[in-house]
């Protein structure tokens, strides 16, 4: 199963850009963006360079890529606050993480709803910076075998592992959504966000069949979603439905389970209410109360990822 990369790391900036979206909101500028989370770097004690040349860190790296942030000399990130992110974004990431010879970078658009920074990888990545040794150019007849041969049987493993790679990628970052969108119930619910039922509202997420899960607003204040016409393709204007988020691909929530030890469960709902980051569990519409819960993902090729909650509010991957 591949590694996530930089996951604890890159799992903390998130939730402090989550803060930071918070307390800003979603129409101010990039510059007042990027000065609160330098701040939030600041007090979590992060070692960080902000407005940076590349060339500084990596010598070999081109004059002029200047980027946001550098977070513990591992992660790049590059604050946003535009209408949508373009793929002139994403390859300006690229030129960064090649620059710097870095893994892993982050696009956060604070403009963005639902806040859902972006994972960048580094596509030509390399573990050191060497240089090849020079030699006389050209290849022998023996050399020119042995590299055809070496050659076929990369491409032949590639043909067969490319499938599953490609689903072990895509698993991950659903486990990813999930995970942060139960952190957007949480900072919603303890946040007081305003609904049309006022401001004295829970908010939680609420997982059932497989194709989706949905965040949601409690206004019937039973600790559980209603879904009233809700038809599973979209939200309704008159349901407790915020925010519709279908599972595609192929990839399906495989397990639902509850409890300590974990019991499967029909449906599982996730509750946070002011002024606790502590979710109120509840399973299959009942009233009773768990302090754990655990949301399997799987895709087509049967790679699964869980999503575990706890009753402190302790959301992790596993």
């Amino acid at each position: 199963m591949s590694e996530i990369i930089h996951k604890e790391l890159s799992y903390k900036i998130n939730g402090l850009c989550f803060q930071v979206q918070k307390e800003l909101g979603r129409f101010c500028r990039e510059r007042q963006y990027a000065d609160r989370l330098e701040e939030l770097l600041k007090m979590e004690h992060f070692l960080y360079k902000r407005e940076f040349e590349l060339i500084e860190f990596n010598a070999n790296s081109p004059k002029g890529n200047r980027a946001d942030f550098l977070i513990e000399n591992q992660i790049i990130l590059d604050a946003k606050a535009k209408s949508f992110i373009t793929n002139d974004d994403y390859a300006q990431m690229q030129r960064y993480l090649r620059g710097a010879n870095l893994k892993l970078g982050l696009i956060v658009n604070f403009k963005d709803t639902y806040l859902k920074p972006k994972r960048v990888l580094n596509s030509h990545h390399s573990p050191s910076d060497s240089h090849f040794s020079h030699r006389s150019k050209g290849f022998t007849l023996v050399e020119l075998a042995v590299s055809i041969a070496i050659f076929l049987v990369i491409m032949s493993v590639i043909t067969v592992s490319q499938h599953r790679f490609g689903g072990n990628i895509l698993i991950t970052n659903l486990a990813y959504d999930v995970a942060l969108g139960i952190r957007q119930a949480q900072v919603y619910g303890i946040s007081v966000k305003h609904s049309s039922a006022g401001f004295d509202k829970s908010y939680g997420v609420h997982f059932g069949p497989p194709g989706y899960f949905i965040l949601f607003v409690d206004n019937n204040d039973n600790k559980h979603y209603e879904a009233g016409g809700d038809d599973g393709s979209e939200c309704l204007s008159d349901t407790e439905c915020v925010s519709f988020f279908k599972i595609e691909k192929g990839n399906s929530i495989a397990g639902l389970c509850a409890g300590n030890p974990c019991d499967s469960v029909a449906s599982l709902d996730i509750v946070f209410h002011r002024p606790d980051p502590e979710p109120v569990i509840t399973a299959n519409g009942q009233a009773v109360t768990y302090l754990s819960a655990l949301v399997t993902v799987s895709s087509p090729q049967g790679v699964t990822k869980g999503v575990k909650v706890l009753g402190s509010g302790q959301i992790s991957i596993k």
